[in-house]
């Protein structure tokens, strides 16, 4: 399904006007999108927030002024909005240049491009293919874009690329389409009885980039160590499996040659997670493989790796890895312990530093402005966390000898769902 128009995004009418009023964004366009120039720390921030209901997105720019309180949400009614947003509402973890994008996971399945400077929907495509296909992530390189589904469809044979477990290949001819499918299976050769649950993807280098998957039994109760598999073009040539890690849902750049992957830990059908299997792990790209130059485990870390995961760099150039652990609730809802948003040192010269703490399941993604792979992200020095219990966006430095919180943002005093989910423009 893909729907295309040319009018003007209306979004909110009277509830978005008073929003530009309370927030003061100066430049503000009312009606959907905003003045986001590309700069050395390119356009800024995509803001989801969202009480798992509806969805509200907002434009936030690189120096942290407020564009657009309202650009895009799930009151927005216009004629080439086909689905409106539901409550599960993601960006892509890698950087989108030309357009904001949008991913409607469960049970939608729906992605929405949408256009920055004007708010306009220039197209929205179903990605289900005839079942909850739960997208969680779009990645495009140059004229191809790959859309990753976590869930696998257990009478597939009625359309086509419907099995699931998967990625999805995109043509844009110009309108976005369902091109192919690359089967995930193969990847679970070593892990029998296991689906491939697809995550997060990340270019790391011309045609080549990287799937993060997860591995888990029909039921969820049981898992097994996942694992990042690199790709050049649609051509799998690589699967390096996370050893004793398990839950690996955080994937961040560093430079086209190491990543991060966070990993939440085995939960074994409970609400709480083995430490043992959670961690953060630095990858160094080898060859068409990776290999492993740093380990901070989940008992290093207090507990489950969270769902926050950035890579930023200091004024030298040395990386920080920023990560968010998961706190915990008693039988009664009361906090037994807080999330935490840490900062690593992936040389291993400094221990693990606490930045903040908010209400357990609450610090959502983290995210570095500027892209590092091009060496900007070096003279941006700012990194942005969502905080839904505070209901801000918190700000901070990365500095030589330590991660500084410079300040909080409140990003809509109008509408007032809470900030969880950032996507770099």
């Amino acid at each position: 399904m893909v729907t295309r128009h040319t009018d003007s995004l209306k979004v909110g009418g009277a509830l978005l006007a008073w929003a530009l009023l309370g927030c003061g964004a100066e430049g503000a366009i009312p009606g959907g999108g905003g003045p986001l120039p590309e700069g050395a720390c390119g356009r800024g921030l995509l803001v989801v927030a969202s009480d798992y209901q509806s969805t509200n997105t907002s434009l936030v720019d690189p120096e942290g002024v407020v564009i657009q309180p309202s650009f895009l949400s799930s009151a927005s009614a216009d004629p080439g909005i086909s689905a409106a947003l539901s409550g599960d509402v993601v960006a892509p973890t890698d950087r989108v240049t030309a357009e904001a994008v949008l991913i409607d996971r469960f049970p939608a399945a729906v992605v929405t491009w949408v256009d920055v400077a004007s708010g306009e929907v220039t197209a929205q495509l179903d990605v289900s293919t005839g079942f909850p296909s739960n997208p969680q992530d779009l990645l495009r390189i140059g004229d191809r874009g790959f859309v990753s589904r976590y869930e696998t469809n257990p009478t597939p044979g009625t359309e086509p690329h419907d099995a699931g477990g998967d990625v999805l290949e995109i043509a844009f001819d110009p309108e976005p389409r369902v091109a192919g499918r690359i089967d995930l299976a193969p990847a679970m050769m070593d892990a029998p009885g296991f689906l491939p649950r697809a995550g997060k993807l990340l270019a790391v280098g011309g045609e080549a980039w990287v799937a993060l998957l997860s591995a888990f039994a029909a039921d969820f109760v049981t898992s097994a160590p996942s694992r990042l598999v690199t790709f050049e073009g649609t051509q799998m040539v690589d699967v390096h499996v996370l050893e004793g890690l398990h839950g690996c849902t955080t994937l961040a750049r560093a430079s086209e040659g190491s990543v991060a992957v966070g990993c939440s830990g085995d939960f074994g059908g409970s609400s709480t997670a083995d430490p043992a299997t959670a961690g953060v792990v630095w990858l160094e790209r080898d060859g068409d493989g990776w290999r492993e130059d740093a380990r901070f485990d989940g008992a290093a870390l207090g507990g489950a790796v969270g769902f926050g995961l950035a890579v930023g760099l200091t004024p030298s150039g040395a990386p920080r890895i920023l990560a968010t652990t998961l706190g915990e609730t008693d039988e009664l809802g009361d906090p037994v312990r807080l999330d935490r948003l840490l900062a690593l040192d992936p040389s291993g010269a400094a221990p693990p530093e606490e930045v903040l703490a908010s209400a357990p399941f609450q610090l959502g993604e983290l995210r570095c402005l500027g892209p590092v792979a091009s060496g900007r992200a070096a003279s941006c020095g700012s990194c942005w966390a969502a905080d839904a219990e505070a209901g801000v966006l918190h700000r901070l430095r990365l500095s030589e000898g330590e991660v500084e919180l410079e300040g909080s943002l409140v990003v809509d005093e109008s509408i007032g769902l809470p900030p969880r989910y950032l996507g770099g423009l």
